[in-house]
């Protein structure tokens, strides 16, 4: 038992030396100051002169009074020009006309971003789910009294039964809250388009 208690002493005092011995080197990398790096040379646009070549003298163009030099680099190069046809006299030349941009579509008045509640969602997939998802609609209209519209939307793959166009999310929620009293529990909220209210 001694043994054992003396192994155990000694292994902790090793330990402990490994574990300053590894901080002391952590901070010893990480403290240290680093090497500076040569800054690297300022990259200058002055032009390169080797002793013992001459730079040839390309004669200048003989300038016109009157004209305009004009550099095109290659960047600005402008695209080749179809060559033109010849017109005959007393021929007819269409010229093309420029492409209109059609301009994106906007969104419709009739519909902006709302809440409808959801009280059911059917397997598209499977016969007779269409006509109950519409019976639901029907009988869940009936319940409101009218007073809220009632849609079938399909959103593949299902059709849902969701009540109302709420701008506001709290109207959303109330009508929740009215639809589960009704006994719709598994009313939820879907964020969508609706028509508003005129």
């Amino acid at each position: 038992m001694v043994q054992i208690l003396k192994a155990k002493e000694e292994l902790f005092k090793n330990m402990k030396k490994l574990i300053y011995f590894l901080l002391f080197i952590s901070l010893y990398y990480f403290c240290a100051p680093q090497a500076a790096q040569p800054a690297k040379p300022a990259e200058t646009e002055s032009e390169i002169v080797i002793i013992g070549e001459e730079e040839e003298k390309k004669p200048a163009p003989e300038e016109k009074k009157g004209e305009e030099t004009v550099v095109i680099t290659e960047e600005e190069t402008p695209a080749p020009s179809p060559a033109p046809e010849t017109v005959e006299e007393g021929e007819v030349v269409i010229a093309p006309t420029p492409k209109k941009e059609t301009p994106l579509p906007q969104p419709s008045p009739s519909k902006v971003f709302g809440y409808r509640v959801q009280i059911l969602a059917v397997d598209a997939s499977k016969p007779g789910n269409k006509e109950k998802a519409e019976k639901f609609a029907k009988e869940a209209e009936a319940r409101l009294k009218g007073e809220y519209k009632v849609y079938v939307e399909y959103i593949p793959p299902y059709y849902k039964v969701r009540v109302g166009d709420f701008i506001s999310r709290e109207e959303a929620e109330r009508m929740k809250m009215r639809l589960r009293s009704l006994g719709y529990y598994d009313a939820w909220i879907a964020e969508t388009e609706v028509a508003p209210k005129r």
